[in-house]
């Protein structure tokens, strides 16, 4: 028997693991309970043998158990590091922040370890769990990196993916296209703190990278050291005589949670395809005097100011915990039609940019169309113009 760090633990072929520790991080979420129940349905439908469960609701009261007691039991780890049994577990250490104790095990014995992202998919996780899933893995995980890789590549994608996979263990990854605005967008998001990346700067960097084509995929990595990663950089880009326009990987892992909360995010590749490059003085101001906080969501009339549709006056607030007199959170359940739980947790409801959390362009127009003051009016007819 060994003790080890749980974090040790968290490995690509156990994507499972992340969705168990958001629901053990926060068991009065809907969300992250409907994302737990989610995996068990398409993973084995409530079915278990050993020990025997029958339904969500044994899942359910077997994992609150283990979170609310300290299990002593080793979790068994094949030759690889990768847990074969005892997810559950793990998640409470996780949540916990304490050792694990493991146990050496073989590939014979019957247990869950190729539980990989392709292997959800397969089983039709929904896309937003998935995405979700991703953010929480680069979390938790230090030596995380978020490879974007643009449309040149796409030409030896597969390719590029096989060096990907010699140097990296890929924990997911998702396509998608970008018009200009959103290629503009991105470009601001990754390279958001290198000194170069002013304007002028951003749109060449841009026009090098996507060259008139739209698709861009984003890959999401643990590897070993920046050295390594570096080294799969240049292999990569030695496919292609494009210079330095083929890849970008972050080197922090302060910017891989930042790139990996808007790249896997439906709502901000909205807010990148249809954003209108528009400055305005008050909203550059105000948020110059703000941090990010995942407790925090930005509302009303800033989320149109970050589409560039109007300055906005103040920044509007909804907190998850303690807000004040103030704030949006009086008109939950009143202009606010989703819950507290979804616009915090729930990607549906929310979209991130540079490291910020708003609410979507959706939640803001029916508020509005709700509250149909004056100004939301004229604020409905701007968003109308966005497309959907």
């Amino acid at each position: 028997m060994k003790t080890r760090n749980p974090i040790d633990l968290l490995t690509h072929k156990r994507f499972d693991v992340p969705i168990k520790y958001m629901y053990a991080s926060n068991l009065s979420s809907d969300f992250y309970k409907n994302a737990y129940k989610e995996h068990l349905k398409v993973w084995n439908d409530f079915r278990e043998g050993n020990p025997k469960k029958r339904g969500f609701a044994d899942f359910d009261n077997s994992f609150k158990s283990i979170i609310d007691n300290v299990v002593d039991e080793p979790v068994p780890v094949n030759a690889e590091g990768h847990v074969a049994n005892g997810a559950h577990r793990l998640a409470a250490a996780l949540y916990h922040k304490r050792p694990i104790n493991t146990r050496n095990t073989n590939h014979d014995e019957n247990y869950h370890i190729e539980c990989d992202y392709k292997f959800f998919i397969k089983k039709g996780l929904s896309q937003s769990i998935l995405k979700r899933t991703a953010l929480e893995y680069a979390k938790l995980k230090p030596n995380t990196h978020v490879i974007c890789l643009f449309p040149i590549v796409h030409t030896r994608i597969q390719e590029v993916m096989n060096i990907i996979s010699e140097y990296c263990n890929i924990f997911y990854h998702s396509s998608t296209k970008l018009n200009s605005e959103g290629q503009l967008g991105l470009m601001k998001e990754i390279y958001l703190d290198d000194g170069w990346a002013n304007e002028e700067g951003i749109r060449r960097k841009g026009n090098q990278c996507f060259r008139g084509n739209s698709e861009v995929t984003f890959v999401l990595v643990d590897g070993k050291n920046l050295e390594t990663i570096k080294e799969m950089k240049n292999k990569i880009r030695a496919l292609f005589d494009v210079g330095n326009h083929s890849v970008h990987i972050n080197d922090t892992h302060e910017e891989t949670v930042r790139i990996t909360k808007t790249v896997f995010n439906d709502n901000s590749i909205h807010f990148l395809n249809n954003r209108k490059n528009n400055s305005f003085p008050k909203y550059k101001k105000l948020m110059t005097n703000m941090k990010p906080n995942d407790n925090e969501v930005i509302t009303g009339s800033t989320v149109l100011s970050l589409y560039g549709l109007r300055d906005c006056k103040d920044i509007d607030l909804i907190y998850y915990n303690n807000p004040p007199a103030d704030s949006h959170n009086q008109y939950l359940g009143t202009y606010y039609k989703p819950t507290l739980d979804d616009i915090i947790n729930n990607p549906l409801y929310h979209l991130y940019y540079q490291g910020f959390k708003y609410v979507s362009l959706n939640v803001i127009k029916n508020m509005k169309i709700l509250r149909n003051e004056p100004k939301d009016i004229i604020d409905v007819q701007l968003i109308e113009k966005v497309k959907t």
